[in-house]
């Protein structure tokens, strides 16, 4: 019998600062980096969520510049949901303020990389975090399509091990 999954819906970005290196997110606890992004909320677009997921996770910047890439599907039956991402490249300024983490977030630090180190520090995390493990396949195909791709590409959870 297949189980309903819920939906979940996100936006996401490679993002470049002035200088034209790109956010990373590394989660220093779970041994991970991950792209800037986050959950869509009730009475968001995803441009709108992609600002509000910017400024919480870089600091509060202005978007200059923006490509849409396309969309992503992650099935992850362990978790009951299908991880949905919009997916951007976008061209930042300069964060006039730092991030505001969550709570949820209390293992996270902005780093920026040229984007060959980006995409090195995400291809090389050896985590054992479930999530961890899931974002690095999702982000690293980002990273390395960021001309774009058509319709949703979808993509099954690793394995738990």
């Amino acid at each position: 019998m297949n189980k309903i999954l819920d939906d979940r819906q996100s936006a996401r970005a490679v993002a470049y600062g002035p200088d034209g290196k790109v956010a990373i997110l590394h989660v220093k606890d779970r041994n991970y980096h991950k792209l800037p992004g986050g959950g869509i909320e009730e009475g968001e677009d995803e441009m709108k969520g992609l600002k509000r997921e910017l400024t919480e996770e870089v600091g509060e910047v202005e978007i200059l510049e923006s490509k849409y890439l396309g969309k992503l599907k992650i099935v992850v039956e362990k978790w009951g949901i299908n991880l949905f991402s919009d997916c951007y490249k976008v061209k930042i300024s300069k964060p006039i303020s730092g991030p505001t983490f969550t709570k949820d977030e209390y293992d996270f630090y902005l780093e920026w990389y040229p984007l060959e180190e980006a995409i090195e520090k995400v291809k090389n995390d050896k985590t054992d975090d479930y999530g961890g493990k899931i974002f690095q396949v999702r982000d690293l195909f980002i990273l390395t399509h960021q001309e774009g791709w058509e319709g949703t590409k979808v993509f099954g959870a690793p394995p738990e091990n």
